[in-house]
């Protein structure tokens, strides 16, 4: 279904290319030594109204239809209405909303980033993103 405004959720972005660098980066290069233990390989998140500019913006440059909600609820004074909405909704959906929504994702992926690796931006990851999905 159809979503009618851009609610505040988060979404880790990981970009392909960067795990792929990441591994050669702790196989290969110069951490190849200090390399120990698990490593998270992703830059950060990206909040759901973020993506939709992106989307736009993208879609905007090639003339293509969208139809992306203009009105956001992004603010924590919407929370009240989003979770009125989330009654409406089917039981996966609402458990969705009621764990997503204002909450924030955390992580930390300084020991990587302590050794040197450098991720790419969020909005180059989704263009190659869009761009893959344009070819298929």
């Amino acid at each position: 279904g159809a979503f009618p405004v851009r609610i505040n959720v988060a979404f880790t972005i990981v970009d392909v290319r960067d795990v792929a660098a990441a591994h050669v980066f702790l196989i290969e290069g110069k951490a190849k030594t200090e390399a120990s233990g698990r490593h998270l390989c992703t830059n950060q998140y990206m909040p759901l109204s973020m993506m939709m500019d992106v989307c736009d913006v993208y879609c905007g440059q090639r003339g293509v239809k969208r139809n992306i909600p203009c009105c956001r609820c992004d603010c924590s004074c919407c929370w009240c209405f989003i979770m009125c909405i989330a009654c409406c909704q089917s039981k996966g959906e609402a458990d969705y909303l009621r764990g997503a929504v204002n909450k924030g994702t955390h992580y930390d992926n300084s020991k990587l980033r302590k050794m040197g690796f450098e991720f790419r931006d969020n909005d180059s990851t989704m263009i190659y993103t869009l761009d893959y999905l344009a070819e298929s």
